[in-house]
């Protein structure tokens, strides 16, 4: 059984015209029906690999996953783009996308932000100077005591910078003291430690933990189209 990656993925031109014309073209293959029989329905990948390589077998390309279509075509900064969000097997599937854009829209880049916490997967791609798309550096996920008592879910926090951030969160949210760690497996062991106690302490209707990862940046020029072993 697969786990199953989570990607955010801009497309991004100063060219207004090759953004909207590829902003058009995925939207039409995602409103029609499916081409590819799937279990995934609208927007599997497999229905773009068959749009833009029909002269390759289907059963070469890795394609097992679904996007969804974002919002419109708009503009950041001095760059017109527009974002899908891409549920695939395993891992990000950035290769088909890249090689969308190599071979089709030449004037169009992409950037991107993935997770996929049972295989370790922190991976995010944004070259822009400013990091207009994904500026996040680390990444949190888990469920917390609150100081009320009870306990929540903090799902997929990008949002952080420094590691000092994390800890200025964490000591927001948490009801307890712990030792501030700066690196992220120490910080992980030491508040899992400290929810480990609360746990036994008192009784919460879910199992208190937390995961604490950086991003490692990996180019989508890196990841491999093709059904066989490569670096991504």
């Amino acid at each position: 059984m697969a786990n199953w990656c989570s990607s955010t993925i801009k497309f991004y031109s100063k060219d207004e015209g090759e953004i909207r014309k590829m902003f058009d073209k995925f939207s039409e293959i995602y409103n029609s029906e499916p081409q590819v029989k799937n279990s995934f329905g609208h927007g599997f990948m497999g229905d773009y690999a068959r749009a833009f390589f029909p002269e390759i077998e289907l059963e070469k390309i890795r394609c097992r996953g679904s996007i969804d279509m974002g919002d419109e075509v708009s503009n950041i900064g001095e760059y017109y783009c527009f974002s899908i969000f891409a549920v695939t097997a395993n891992s990000p599937l950035i290769g088909l996308w890249y090689n969308i854009v190599k071979k089709f829209y030449k004037k169009v880049r992409i950037a991107y932000i993935a997770e996929e916490c049972s295989n370790g997967i922190f991976r995010k791609w944004d070259e822009t100077e400013e990091l207009l798309f994904f500026p996040d550096t680390f990444y949190i996920d888990g469920c917390l005591p609150t100081k009320d008592g009870k306990c929540e879910y903090i799902d997929d926090r990008y949002q952080f910078g420094t590691v000092d951030e994390i800890l200025k969160y964490l000591d927001e949210r948490l009801p307890f003291k712990y030792d501030h760690k700066e690196n992220l497996d120490d910080l992980t062991e030491e508040v899992q430690t400290k929810l480990d106690s609360c746990s036994n302490g008192a009784e919460y209707e879910e199992e208190l933990y937390v995961q604490i990862a950086e991003f490692s940046e990996v180019s989508p020029a890196d990841y491999n189209m093709y059904q066989q072993v490569g670096r991504c």
